[in-house]
């Protein structure tokens, strides 16, 4: 005879994992977390998918809807092109010879 056990299946690696590692223990008591980085104070919570998720759409169109956000602002997209989806984010450009060091780029992450 096993014991059954109760647990939380993960969608994305079809792992179980006990729901017991998922509880918070309301006895401890943490700390806020340190913004170390001024930056870190631009930090906006998504509330939803749709805060961040904008669904098919090509690099040009992820380029074009960063293009006025903030350095570090990113989507999430869907490409049919290389059918995936890709994180899209806009940030300064660092340590390359012959760059602005105002220029902005876009990176695109599979």
């Amino acid at each position: 005879l096993g014991k059954l056990q109760k647990g939380i299946k993960c969608i994305t690696c079809n792992g179980i994992f006990h729901e017991e590692c998922f509880k918070i223990n309301n006895e401890e008591q943490y700390e806020p977390e340190k913004l170390d980085d001024p930056d870190d104070l631009l930090i906006i919570p998504a509330e939803a998918l749709s805060d961040y998720d904008v669904g098919t759409a090509s690099r040009d169109d992820a380029e074009r809807m960063l293009a006025e956000k903030l350095n570090g602002t990113f989507l999430l997209r869907y490409s049919e092109k290389k059918h995936q989806y890709i994180i899209s984010m806009k940030r300064r450009h660092l340590n390359n010879p012959g760059k602005s060091l105002n220029t902005t780029v876009f990176k695109h992450y599979l």
